[in-house]
């Protein structure tokens, strides 16, 4: 019965140390601080108020962040919009011959370079393996999967699209780059 919450507590542990620190074997060896947990207990066993509990100051995390940045947030997707706008302007108004090829890549360039801010969320519970990365790409690679129920195995064996997906599991763990691209 201890395991359970001591196994909840690194979880949620780890949710707050991903890409904050690695740990070097040698000089060519570097592996990430990543924790994959994993509880098995019969229904009823207490899983989920002990998730909850556990997970709690993350979720508060996240809402004060979200909070504090709710303008950043709004204004950075605002400004992506305009940039996105000014670039297909310019695209419009090279193929008619009213700006420089130059111009027109710098628009594109300011466009293509925003980064936008993103609202925070470290915790996902219900998420398939491409929602997932595209989590990671807005919170700087981290994302935890946490749940009290079994479904993630699901979703990464196929649930929604017929076909499993492990490589973000993979690529997480080994704190590996990823890029999709699903044209």
């Amino acid at each position: 019965a201890r395991d359970m919450p001591a196994a909840c507590a690194l979880g949620a542990l780890s949710v707050c140390l991903q890409g904050k620190y690695s740990v070097r074997i040698n000089a060519d060896w570097l592996e990430q601080a990543n924790l994959y947990t994993l509880i098995i207990a019969d229904p009823s066993e207490k899983k989920s108020p002990c998730l909850n509990h556990m997970i709690s100051p993350v979720l508060r995390f996240e809402k004060t962040w979200n909070k504090e940045h709710s303008d950043e947030i709004s204004q950075s997707h605002q400004m992506k919009r305009v940039l996105e706008g000014n670039a297909d302007n310019a695209e419009h108004a090279y193929i008619n011959g009213k700006i420089s090829r130059e111009e027109m890549e710098v628009a594109s360039r300011k466009a293509r370079e925003f980064q936008t801010i993103h609202m925070l969320r470290l915790f996902l519970d219900d998420v398939t393996p491409e929602a997932l990365t595209s989590h990671r790409a807005e919170n700087d690679g981290v994302a935890a999967i946490m749940s009290a129920e079994g479904g993630v195995f699901e979703n990464f064996a196929g649930r929604y699209t017929g076909k499993n997906n492990l490589d973000t599991a993979l690529k997480a763990y080994s704190g590996d780059p990823i890029r999709v691209d699903t044209s």
